[in-house]
């Protein structure tokens, strides 16, 4: 690249600019969640919940029950934030822990990036490349989700692996397979990356490599592995393997990664084909490496071709939201800068070269200004805080009565609860409610029960459980939305408020019956709710209970 055009240090200059306002709109998020700490997404509050049970020793998948339910994930992020939580706040540890995977993930851009070649130059526009997926994948890196340190295990891996020179081959193989191995315990696409890595070595005629790696990562798959099947009676396999193979990809969603995703992130996706495809075609070609190529290009393209494979399937999948493109992106930003700096290379003293660099540059900067956010949107603010303490203080209140549930959310009650996603996993993998939640509804255990929608689930086995709460609590109250919610991801807020009925309805009522008390119950709520001022929290209101039943034209129930 030259240094002395103007036209190219001007673009330059544009692209690092961008890249550092990118990067401010980011850490502007990133301190507004730790100084406004309301659950920027809705499952980290329930995350939270289970870095808890870690922290007080206990064990972390059990058996689905009202008062808790695992997550799909595997344990190594609630295993790390609940042991540093025992010196702080589960909040502030998730955070770190969080915060700390992403900022090796950076490191290992700009490792891989050097190790295959790109200049300091481009290695550097490859960091501000990665800085750009913090947008793409919906600003999850810093949540209290395991995102952050799947990635940042995953390009420390990749990186120690292509970094390591002959005289440390044994000692960075080691390292690499022993990190790929463990990346499957922050979460399940790490297992792919770690296959992907052992084959690729084998294929550019690394075998010594690929044995060494494929040694090591055995060792912790196998250890961490037999640990977690001898002592969770099999709710590990069940939690991590089983459901997440139910989610099932859904035909509408095929074509979003390659609408959406792939030309929002164009300059990502088009370093991530260009370094790929040449490998391919030449291993077809030759059936092997050929002599004049590196391994580590081999094993790259290997991992940056499956990554974007996962993350199309990802997508493709029920609950697919942006944040699981964190298995591909991250990996093709060194890809473009070792491309970059190819192509700059071959462009070198040719009447083109001045058009590549800028065309490139002009690349890295458009990636970057098509990734800008508003972070006013996204952020949480004073108002928000205000909001969840209203909620909070609405449950306290509650609780003086009795046990309180938020299905939507966790981490508020006094008690621990399951929550929605959790559940709506058992169903979808063709189980039923936990039994100990059934028999709570049938006793009106509970003396609130909040929940982000009251019919909300398109499956048959969520009957039981929809009836389950329609039969023995009614819509009590509905609280106001606010336009500004300071989270990211699917909306799910606590938004109805149910209440025990004086007296359950008949067991023989039907489900089209129930629901038509139900929808009545909530348009009554409504109208309550608009009422009061949206800057005060609802009282829940028990007369709903009988103004529903006054108004059925006919009655359905005796």
């Amino acid at each position: 690249m030259s240094r002395s055009d103007g036209a190219v240090r001007v673009l330059r200059g544009i692209a690092y600019a961008l890249g550092a306002t990118l990067g401010l709109l980011s850490v502007w998020v990133v301190i507004a969640r730790l100084r406004y700490p309301i659950d920027a997404e809705w499952m980290t509050g329930a995350v939270r919940d289970g870095v808890e049970r870690v922290r007080d020793g206990k064990q972390l998948y059990v058996a689905p029950s009202a008062g808790f339910i695992p997550f799909v994930y595997p344990p190594l992020y609630f295993w790390i934030s609940g042991l540093l939580a025992k010196v702080c706040s589960s909040f502030v540890a998730c955070k770190v822990v969080s915060i700390a995977g992403t900022i090796a993930a950076g490191w290992g851009v700009h490792r891989i990036a050097r190790a295959l070649g790109a200049t300091p130059t481009w290695s550097r526009m490859a960091l501000l490349l990665f800085v750009a997926t913090y947008p793409l994948t919906i600003l999850f890196y810093d949540l209290e989700r395991v995102d952050g340190l799947y990635a940042g295990i995953v390009l420390v891996g990749v990186a120690v692996l292509l970094s390591g020179d002959e005289p440390k081959a044994v000692r960075s193989s080691a390292i690499a397979g022993a990190l790929l191995g463990l990346s499957f315990f922050a979460k399940q696409a790490g297992l792919l990356v770690f296959a992907v890595a052992v084959v690729g070595l084998a294929i550019a005629g690394e075998r010594k490599r690929a044995g060494l790696v494929l040694a090591a990562g055995l060792v912790v798959l196998v250890a961490f592995g037999t640990y977690l099947f001898g002592t969770t009676d099999g709710f590990f396999a069940y939690y991590c393997l089983k459901l997440p193979g139910a989610h099932g990809i859904r035909a509408e969603r095929i074509s979003t990664f390659f609408i959406v995703d792939a030309p929002r992130a164009f300059a990502i996706t088009a370093g991530s084909v260009a370094l790929c495809v040449p490998v391919v075609m030449a291993v077809v070609r030759n059936r092997k490496k050929p002599a004049a190529m590196p391994w580590q290009e081999v094993v790259l393209a290997a991992l940056v071709g499956a990554s974007m494979a996962a993350a199309f399937s990802f997508r493709a999948h029920a609950g697919g939201w942006q944040n699981v493109l964190v298995a591909w992106l991250p990996l093709g930003c060194p890809a473009f800068a070792i491309v970059a700096t190819r192509l700059e290379a071959s462009a070198e003293g040719t009447p083109a070269a001045k058009t590549v660099t800028m065309t490139l540059l002009a690349a890295v900067a458009l990636q970057l200004l098509g990734a800008m956010f508003d972070p006013a949107e996204l952020a949480p603010d004073a108002e928000d805080t205000k909001e969840r303490d209203r909620l909070v203080a609405l449950i306290r209140d509650l609780e003086k009565q009795g046990e309180v549930m938020v299905l939507p959310t966790g981490n508020l009650t006094k008690q621990t609860t399951a929550h929605t996603a959790a559940l709506y996993d058992v169903l979808r993998a063709g189980g039923h409610a936990p039994s100990d939640l059934l028999e709570g509804l049938a006793a009106r255990r509970w003396t609130a029960i909040f929940v982000d929608a009251p019919v909300d689930c398109d499956l048959a086995q969520c009957d039981e459980l929809e009836m389950a709460i329609a039969r023995s609590y009614f819509v009590a109250g509905r609280r106001h939305d606010r336009v500004h919610t300071g989270m990211t991801g699917y909306d799910g807020r606590p938004r109805w408020l149910l209440r025990p009925r004086t007296m359950p309805l008949p067991s023989d009522a039907t489900k089209d019956q129930l629901f038509v008390r139900r929808g009545i119950e909530m348009s009554l709520a409504q109208m309550k709710s608009a009422q009061m001022p949206s800057d005060q929290e609802i009282v829940p209101s028990d007369e709903i209970e009988n103004e529903a039943a006054a108004q059925l034209v006919v009655p359905m129930f005796r």
